[in-house]
């Protein structure tokens, strides 16, 4: 499977305009870091990345963030991105020191990021390349030793051909 996702993007002509279609652009959304500075989510192009979706109220999302912490742990160069749906960064930043998160924790204040994604649903997890293009995304909680999960990460971290 996922080496029709990389024949796929090698061979599509043009960017899916959907956000969780193979080969589509990261979504443009500005969000919050958790010192309240806005920044837009295309600052993370340049090496692979797994953005997050997740909410502090939501049970399956906060016991999902421990095999998030351990994905970024097992690849150091991959960018792990746990963003929040909701707009306030209290719960959020409280939420993220309690569990010493090793990752990047962005929050939502322009309640931008549900639509941008095109996510019905929480958790929600998405795989870009480091050209910031889609090639793998579930709408379910992870679990530690998710095959597909691990086949995307290993695939957004192969080693690009000039």
């Amino acid at each position: 499977m996922i080496h029709l996702l990389a024949v796929t993007l090698l061979l599509a002509p043009t960017l899916p305009t959907r956000p969780d279609a193979v080969g589509a652009p990261i979504p443009v959304a500005l969000v919050g870091d958790l010192a309240g500075k806005s920044l837009e989510l295309k600052t993370f192009r340049g090496k692979p990345l797994l953005i997050n979706l997740w909410a502090t109220w939501c049970r399956p999302c906060t016991r999902e963030l421990p095999v998030l912490a351990e994905v970024a742990r097992l690849y150091p160069g991959l960018q792990v991105v746990a963003l929040s749906t909701e707009q306030d960064r209290v719960p959020v930043q409280r939420m993220a020191e309690r569990l010493l998160l090793p990752f990047t924790v962005l929050y939502d204040p322009e309640e931008v990021v549900s639509n941008a994604f095109l996510a019905l649903t929480i958790p929600a997890t998405f795989v870009y390349d480091a050209e910031g293009h889609l090639l793998w995304h579930a709408a379910r909680p992870l679990v530690g030793d998710d095959p597909e999960l691990k086949a995307a990460l290993d695939l957004a971290l192969l080693p690009r051909l000039p």
